[in-house]
């Protein structure tokens, strides 16, 4: 008898491991506070032993988690989380994606045309601190 494949099982995944997963992580990619590397090494020191990274509206990130992933022993999905625009913004996770798909690679530049995609999270605080501390200047005088 043939065993039907597990993607779990045969990404390295022992059943008898207690799986310590984290499907949800950002990084500097979008709007997380962490690079790839830091996410993955700050999981890895949390115990997690299955993570995917799933940045706002992009593939950005996705090859240095999955190499420093690899070096540190935990299996690594590599995700997104699309934005959707309408009455209300909802946002949908997809998992095992990669460069080179046609459909993902159409919407993610579409997205970027449209303006849509999230900015960078550090460049945006920064221009918000650097803003901030204009207006304390010209408030002094």
């Amino acid at each position: 008898m043939c065993r039907q494949p597990d993607p779990l099982l045969d990404a390295g995944l022992i059943a008898s491991t207690p799986w310590r997963p984290d499907l949800h992580l950002h990084t500097t990619a979008s709007d997380g506070l962490l690079s790839p590397r830091e996410v993955v090494l700050r999981a890895r020191a949390q115990g997690v032993n299955l993570m995917a990274v799933t940045d706002h509206d992009t593939l950005h990130g996705l090859e240095e988690a999955a190499l420093t992933a690899r070096e540190a022993g935990i299996s690594f999905i590599p995700g997104i989380e699309i934005s959707t625009q309408g009455e209300e913004e909802i946002h949908l996770l997809g998992y095992f994606v990669k460069r080179g798909n046609p459909g993902l690679d159409a919407l993610l530049e579409l997205r970027g045309r449209l303006g849509l995609n999230r900015p960078d999270f550090r460049s945006v605080l920064q221009a918000r601190m650097e803003h901030d501390e204009q207006e304390v200047l010209a408030g002094d005088a």
